[in-house]
């Protein structure tokens, strides 16, 4: 398969609004995509690197170096679109914190500050729902655009390739009313309220 840029698709679609605003982006190295996880505790997956992006300049300067370890380690590059902030992330990190200190459980105590960032602690709602072929997308498409779901008006931000298929990114919306719609037309797909959006994939065998 050939490799997935999006850089250029998902520039448009960051937005720093208040002091402390930041994209956390991961590189994950997964078990699925045929590559070894190194004996990682969790065997499904590596994360190989974060990084945080506070303005445009920084994401876009990013872009060689993601890449060159995207094809290196045979890992996959993605962003939340949901944007960080820093007093939120701290609040967040002394929580999980103060639990650890409580429970006397110290094992991985590095790790916090990305399981801070992987929380939904933005103020932000965008959701992606995973479409893995081409009639799934039509269907999915199709299905929002009706006037039906609220909240009435384009629920779709953007629509982000992936390796076979698409992520269509959303503004939140009526998920009850849509999983009935996609019961009529035996569509099955997950509404991930937290994900990150594909940014970079590899070039796969």
């Amino acid at each position: 398969m050939n490799a997935v840029n999006n850089f250029k698709l998902i520039a448009p679609l960051l937005s720093w609004q208040e002091v402390g605003d930041y994209y956390y982006c991961q590189l994950i190295l997964r078990k699925k995509d045929g590559t070894t996880t190194f004996g990682n505790k969790n065997n499904n997956a590596r994360l190989i690197k974060a990084y945080t992006f506070f303005n445009l300049e920084q994401f876009q300067r990013k872009e060689e170096e993601i890449i060159e370890l995207c094809e290196l380690f045979k890992c996959r590059a993605g962003i939340s679109l949901n944007r960080r902030n820093e007093e939120r992330i701290t609040v967040e990190l002394l929580k999980q914190l103060s639990d650890r200190i409580a429970s006397y459980n110290y094992i991985g105590i590095n790790g916090l500050l990305n399981t801070a960032n992987g929380r939904q602690t933005s103020q932000d709602r965008i959701w992606l729902i995973d479409c893995d072929t081409q009639d799934e997308h039509d269907k999915v498409m199709n299905i929002l655009s009706t006037e039906d779901i609220r909240p009435h008006g384009d629920k779709v931000i953007a629509v982000v390739p992936t390796y076979k298929g698409h992520h269509i990114v959303t503004n939140k919306f009526d998920v009850f009313h849509f999983n009935q719609l996609c019961k009529d037309v035996y569509l099955k797909v997950e509404i991930h309220k937290n994900n990150p959006v594909a940014l970079y994939y590899p070039e796969k065998d």
